[in-house]
This record gives C-alpha cells, structure tokens and sequence, in this order.
C-alpha cells in the first residue's frame, strides 16, 4: 500500500509531495490521515494525499508513525486538492490553512536503548551515552543535545542507530492546544459537614466559616472564586481537602476571547428596503440551493441587521452561518453586536486571539457548540459542520 503525502515543517508546507510505503499495520488509513515520516534525516508531519496501487518512484521509504488524533475529515482533503489544482499552489500549504496554529503541531522525538548490555565495540562518547539512555529510558533527542551537546549527541546517536542498539519514536507536540483545567472544590458528604461544623465551630472559626460557604453555594466552586472571597483559603482549602471534608477536582475552562461590551439585545423595525432585503434572503434560506446576492448599502444604513436577520433564519433552518470581515479591527468591533444577538453560539477566529483561545473556538465549532463564526478570511475555514450562509462584508475589501 502507498500513498503521496503533503509534507509540514514549522514554516510551512513542501511544494511537492512524496510517496511513501504504508505499512499494513496502520488499520483504516485514508486521505487526511495524519503520519510521521523520514525526510531526509528528520522525521516530519505528513498528510495522507492520495492512495496508490503502485509506486510512481523507484525507491521509497515506508512511514514510521500514525497520530490519528491529529487526522483531518478527508472532504477537507478534497477541498485542498481542489484549492492547490486552482490556484497552482501547495496541497500542504493549503491542508495548513484548515488547522489552527496550535493544533498544527511540531514533533519531539525520542530515542531508547534496546539493549540490556554495552557491546565490546561501543567506546568513548557513544558508550557514554547509551550508558546513559540504558539507565535513564525514553528520552527526547533535544534533550540529549543539551546534556551531552548538539554534534556530540548526533554523532553518537548515529553509530547507535546503524549497529541497531536504539530505538526512535516521534510524537506530534500541540503547543498551547493542551486544555485548560482549573482546579474546582465541593463538599462530597453534607451531612459529615455539618456535624464538623457544629464541632468545629469555635476552635477552628476560619476552616468552619469556608466550609459553611461551600455547603451554602451548592454546586463545585474554583479556586480562583473562592479566594476572591476568602483571599487567604489556601492553606485552608488543602486542610479540608485532606481532611475528607472538602472533594478537589480539575474540571476543563475554555479559553474565550477578551469579552465586548455586548451590543442591544432585541432587533429594531426594519426599513422598507432593510425588510425587503431580509425576504429575499430568507426566500434564498428556504430553497436551500447555492445563491450569491449583493447587499448594496451606504454606511450606516443597516447592512449588520440584515445580516443578523439572515443569520436567525439560518439557525432556525438548522443550519450555521460564516461572517467574514475585511481586517481583524473590524472583527472586534463586530462581535459587541453579534454577541449581544447570539450569545455563546458565537465564536470568533482571529490572529490577535493568543493560541489557546484560538485552538478552544476552533474545537467549540467542531463539536457543534458554536454555530456562528465571526473572523477576517482565515475564518472561512472554520470546521463548521454545516454553513447555510456565507457573508462576506465589505466584499470589495
């Protein structure tokens, strides 16, 4: 089995793509999956292209690794070949354009001895290293670089790999993309509370006094809130914790872009021409078949309630909608009326967002929780599911 591969670097994508052998063991492969692969003397982030009966070069190298959690939908595959074919560009480049930065991802690798006892033959710096990797276990190439030096390091590395005495492995590092949790804590048994409470109450008055309002709020309160209130709990809250009194967890937060000031929340009345704009739209919503329509207007004359009004029948049709903005200054200024109209089924995508916040919107559209986008052109790649709408404002900008 063979396939061509769109290579990734750090900087990009490589102009052409490569074949390579596609070991049976890699179950299911298909194009979008994502692979490692040896390029030159690296290991390197591939995409799947393109399956092959045959190889169409005379030597070829098979695949070393599968990270199917960075795998992409392979009708993002054929969009990207279509892209590449139209606009005489990279596939890579394009396949690039439909991740964000940090779920783009840069490879560690790893290197372990695979044998119990230094050979005869292995002396000097070599010996001294794999003496190290035979005690120490897995371990990443950078950080051998820096114990024993770069050149020195892969010098020694190399007589290793060719008398056969390591192993290497590759994973995919997604900087940033790493969910943010926060630490949460709730009283697990009310009722042992209460009675400690009452036991408690006079010898231990600040432990008793943060319990009780932990016991009054309910529901898991985080860490940061509680010493909002409590600014000195910490020593406390481990106390309790210890104790058995008090249960901590780490519960999953989504970094969200810095919040505007929402804009009005209800529509206002419509112009005659606004009202007819919006039917036309609508009718359009309805049919349900592919449609381009000019919305013609000065400055100030409404286009954004149009807009909102369009997007509403997309939404009640089950479907999402994309907004795309000229510039990022524009994009923040936007989202105060977007949020104000839909809330957190808002998302927005822009390269001033840090990228956390980037890769959480990014997943928020994936699983469906936010069904209206709001970004400059990058923004036309959102994973939206399902788009009924595209707007593209100030199109001649």
């Amino acid at each position: 089995m063979y396939a061509r591969v769109a290579i990734l670097t750090e900087r990009g994508a490589l102009t052409e793509t490569y074949t390579y052998e596609i070991p049976e063991h890699f179950a299911g492969v298909r194009p979008g999956a994502c692979l490692l692969v040896p390029f030159q003397n690296l290991v390197r982030i591939g995409y799947l292209v393109e399956m092959l009966p045959e190889p169409d070069v005379p030597r070829v190298r098979a695949a070393i690794g599968r990270v199917e959690t960075s795998d992409i939908p392979d009708e993002r595959v054929e969009l990207a070949r279509w892209m590449a074919q139209h606009w005489c560009a990279p596939v890579g480049s394009c396949l690039r354009l439909m991740m964000p930065p940090a779920l783009r991802g840069r490879i560690q690798r790893r290197v372990r001895a695979v044998c119990e006892h230094r050979p005869e033959g292995v002396r000097g710096a070599t010996a001294e290293l794999l003496d190290f990797l035979t005690g120490y276990g897995p371990i990443s190439v950078a950080a051998l670089a820096r114990k024993f030096g770069r050149d020195a390091a892969h010098r020694a590395l190399a007589g290793l790999r060719k008398h056969g005495l390591i192993a290497e492995e590759a994973e995919i590092l997604h900087p940033g993309s790493t969910p943010k949790t926060e630490r949460v804590y709730s009283v697990p048994h009310v009722d042992a509370a209460r009675s400690w409470i009452d036991a408690n109450r006079n010898r231990r008055p600040s432990q008793a006094a943060l319990l009780t309002y932990l016991l009054e709020t309910g529901t898991p309160v985080s860490r940061s809130e509680i010493l909002s209130q409590h600014p000195s709990a910490a020593s406390r809250l481990a106390q309790l914790v210890k104790a058995g009194l008090l249960r901590e967890e780490l519960h999953p937060v989504l970094r969200r872009p810095a919040e505007e000031a929402a804009g009005s929340q209800s529509p206002f009345a419509l112009t005659t021409d606004q009202a007819q704009a919006v039917a036309r739209l609508e009718n359009a919503i309805r049919e349900g078949c592919f449609r381009e329509i000019l919305l013609f207007g000065v400055t100030a004359s409404g286009k954004t309630e149009v807009y909102t009004r369009a997007i509403e029948a997309v939404l009640s049709a089950g479907r999402g909608a994309i907004v795309l903005m000229p510039e990022i200054a524009l994009t923040v200024h936007a989202v105060a009326h977007f949020r104000g109209r839909f809330g957190e089924t808002l998302a927005v995508l822009h390269s001033r967002l840090s990228s956390g916040e980037r890769a959480d919107e990014w997943r928020r559209i994936e699983r469906g929780e936010a069904r209206v986008v709001l970004g400059p052109r990058s923004a036309v790649f959102a994973p939206l599911a399902d788009p009924g709408i595209f707007i593209i404002d100030e199109e001649h900008e």
